[in-house]
């Protein structure tokens, strides 16, 4: 059992490691560009919406409740990158479940909760979602690419579609 649990908190010193230079390598150009620091350590503020817009193939689709729902189309994300960059701009989040899978070579899958303020929310609010990834361009330049996003649950419940 002490071997085991050794080993399971090496594993997860790896993933917040990888996760932390991920964020720092890969994220920081959603930063805050007056460069002040919110101390949360993420950089992703989506202040550019149509860099953040860039990170989603143009099929993208945004499916609320369950990734089994009728998607909405790219501009619906859009709208939901817009809301987040005005009236309910991030403030802080916490990223509080995290589990990723390899569905094959050209796809992959992340759910994850997070705890996050907003400048209009009151309170944390707590969400999770489901993020479909897929290898985009040929051999010679691949890139990931959203291509699903589904928004699970707001406060444990399937949120309306009306939300942003």
């Amino acid at each position: 059992a002490t071997i085991d649990g050794q080993v399971h908190a090496v594993h997860v010193a790896r993933c917040r490691r990888a996760e932390e230079e991920h964020r720092r390598r890969d994220l920081v150009r959603f930063r805050d560009p007056s460069g002040r620091n919110r101390g949360d350590g993420l950089a992703l503020d989506v202040l550019h919406v149509d860099a953040a817009a860039a990170l989603f193939t143009g099929n993208a689709v945004l499916n609320y409740g369950r990734r089994e729902s009728q998607g909405l189309s790219i501009q619906a994300i859009r709208r939901a990158l817009e809301s987040l960059a005005a009236a309910n701009r991030i403030e802080s989040n916490r990223i509080t479940r995290l589990v990723y899978r390899t569905l094959d070579e050209s796809t992959g899958e992340v759910e994850l909760s997070c705890s996050t303020m907003t400048a209009r929310s009151t309170m944390v609010v707590p969400t999770n979602w489901i993020v479909r990834v897929r290898r985009t361009g040929g051999t010679g330049s691949p890139s990931w690419k959203i291509d699903r996003l589904t928004f699970e649950s707001l406060f444990g419940k399937a949120p309306p579609q009306n939300l942003w």
